[in-house]
């Protein structure tokens, strides 16, 4: 009876020293950035800039512990993202989602970051993440004195009740949403060469200007120009200006810092308002582009002749209807030319007539990832059809998944073979042209409207949707990726060669620059990030001005590729008119 009485004290007294504290990854200082439309605990989460890049904070530990310390993370594009943690300069280990699982493709996970705790006093400590690659996404980090705290499934939130939240354990040099706004003294796309660029930039904290701490600042030019500086804050605008010699683009970057010369956050609203990534373009319409190969019309006549050479026959299953009950939903399989058929989900009116509906034809961005079910309509008061990029086959067991996703692996940087046809992406045109067939031939489309769209890789498919069938009446192509691909090895335009195609076979004969000549139907280009180096404003104008077509692009100031700051800027072009105001 006194050993079960001891061990139900002991129980309680472990019940009650038992403690789990979340700490809040957007609050943190540093140079990651913050992702939107992520709701989890304590809400966005944080994305690195590069390998190496690192976020802090100190906060309050209420209570000294061994603490076992997990990540939550986010997997992208099939591949390996992780990221370290520190506690006061010490390297406590590192966590994140397990390369090609495709159990969890853009999923939050939650992983131990080391078996044995860290002990803590109680009292302030430093927490610093450092990421072991571009784009770790990290959502929360948990502190937990239970050894055997369940943590939870994919995607899962933690119980309401199972932990508390860290707060700050310093006094903020600044206690207020801070902001560096950054404007150029005309429209950032209007200017000529020769002409001198204003970058004007505006540090407030609540809206109104600081009068103390640092901005530092640094462009790089497409022309090959570069400068960088520290300017003291001192309640008065500051101004940079930038000539550019050749046409393209300048990207300007800022950032908040505190007297101590640190990266600042911001303690309210969005920690990214604290630093700038944007530019200005010259003589845009001007810009240089890649040599077209002389057998590009050649080359896509004998694809087109391949696919033919495979009878157009699908499997298209029913497999639900949308949660508002309004649309049924099919899974399909298409036989295809290439290594894989074209697969993906389509909805359907229920009830529609024949000859009575539009068709919008949606195409996936850069990864690889299990495409899931959809539980609303692909496309509104349409037929939708959400093609997957890679032609897996759809609804299957991880164990198809894991093989897939080995098998494909990071395919935009793998390409050896001379030959474009051996490409990865020869075989995601085919499916693109495979699937337009297929959508063309269901009753129910009304033999008028036939729109493609997508943004990034999707982009780039919905130019070659446009380029390679001329039933495509409109075309969304969204900061398109594989625009004026090698273009910085031959004239020197910043950003990297995002589509690694061997340089002697396949790059010309994807480039959206060399479809884009071949679109004939209206094309909107919804964004273009003058901050965006994943897919550069330089290639994606040129893809622009290349269109012979009704279109219409918007650029936005101090926009990503992944993230665009609330409140930004935005200008627009009709066709080819540039305003010039």
């Amino acid at each position: 009876m006194k050993r079960l009485i001891a061990s139900v004290v002991y129980l309680c007294c472990m019940a009650a020293f038992s403690a789990n504290y979340l700490l809040d990854v957007e609050k943190m200082n540093g140079t990651w950035q913050v992702g939107q439309g992520r709701d989890a605990e304590g809400g966005a989460m944080l994305m690195s800039t590069a390998k190496g890049t690192d976020a802090w904070i100190k906060v309050v530990f209420p209570e000294e512990g061994k603490y076992y310390v997990s990540l939550r993370s986010m997997s992208f594009g099939g591949e390996w993202r992780r990221a370290s943690v520190y506690v006061d300069g010490k390297l406590i280990g590192a966590a994140g989602d397990e390369k090609f699982k495709s159990d969890h493709s853009y999923e939050f996970v939650w992983a131990k970051v080391r078996r044995n705790p860290v002990k803590l006093a109680a009292g302030v400590h430093e927490v610093k993440l450092v990421s072991a690659c571009p784009n770790a996404r990290i959502d929360a980090i948990l502190f937990s004195t239970d050894r055997d705290f369940k943590l939870p499934g994919l995607s899962e939130k933690l119980p309401e009740n199972s932990y508390s939240i860290l707060e700050l354990g310093e006094k903020r040099e600044f206690e207020g949403e801070l902001s560096v706004n950054v404007s150029t003294d005309r429209n950032p796309v209007s200017y000529h060469c020769g002409e001198p660029i204003s970058f004007i930039m505006t540090p407030t904290c609540d809206g109104k200007a600081m009068d103390k701490g640092f901005v530092s600042w640094s462009w790089t030019a497409d022309d090959g120009g570069k400068a960088s500086g520290l300017e003291p804050i001192t309640g008065k605008q500051l101004a940079v200006k930038v000539v550019l010699k050749n046409p393209g683009f300048v990207r300007f970057k800022a950032r908040l810092l505190n007297s101590e010369k640190n990266p600042l956050g911001s303690t309210r609203g969005n920690p990214m308002l604290a630093s700038f990534d944007g530019g200005a373009g010259a003589d845009i319409a001007d810009i240089k582009a890649v040599p077209e190969p002389d057998d590009f019309d050649a080359f896509w006549t004998k694809a087109k002749s391949e696919l033919a050479q495979v009878p157009l026959r699908a499997d298209s299953e029913k497999v639900g209807t949308t949660e508002d009950g309004e649309y049924d939903i099919y899974k399909v399989s298409i036989d295809c030319a290439g290594p894989r058929p074209a697969t993906g989900y389509m909805t359907i009116p229920v009830g529609a007539e024949a000859g009575s509906l539009p068709i919008e034809v949606t195409l996936a961005g850069y990864g690889v990832s299990v495409q899931k079910r959809p539980t609303k309509a692909v496309s509104r008061n349409a037929i939708g059809f959400a093609l997957n990029a890679h032609g897996m086959k759809l609804e299957q067991n991880k164990e198809y998944y894991d093989k897939l996703f080995k098998e494909i692996g990071p395919y935009a940087l793998h390409e050896k073979s001379d030959n474009p046809a051996d490409s990865y992406f020869y075989g995601m045109a085919m499916r693109v042209m495979r699937t337009l067939q297929f959508v063309k031939s269901l009753p129910e489309w009304n033999k008028r409207d036939l729109a493609a769209t997508g943004g990034s890789q999707g982009g780039l498919q919905a130019i070659w949707a446009a380029s390679l069938d001329q039933d495509v009446t409109k075309c969304t192509s969204s900061i398109t990726w594989g625009s004026n691909i090698g273009s910085w090895k031959l004239f020197g335009y910043q950003g990297r060669d995002n589509v690694s195609l061997n340089p002697n076979g396949g790059r010309g004969y994807f480039d959206s620059v060399n479809h884009a000549k071949r679109v004939k139907c209206q094309t909107v280009v919804p964004r273009i990030g003058l901050g965006d180096y994943t897919c550069p404003p330089s290639g994606v104008c040129r893809m622009y001005f290349n269109l012979k077509c009704p279109k219409h692009a918007t650029f936005y100031q101090n926009s990503s590729h992944s993230v665009i700051i609330p409140g930004c800027e935005t200008f627009e072009i009709d066709n080819d008119e540039i305003p010039r105001d």
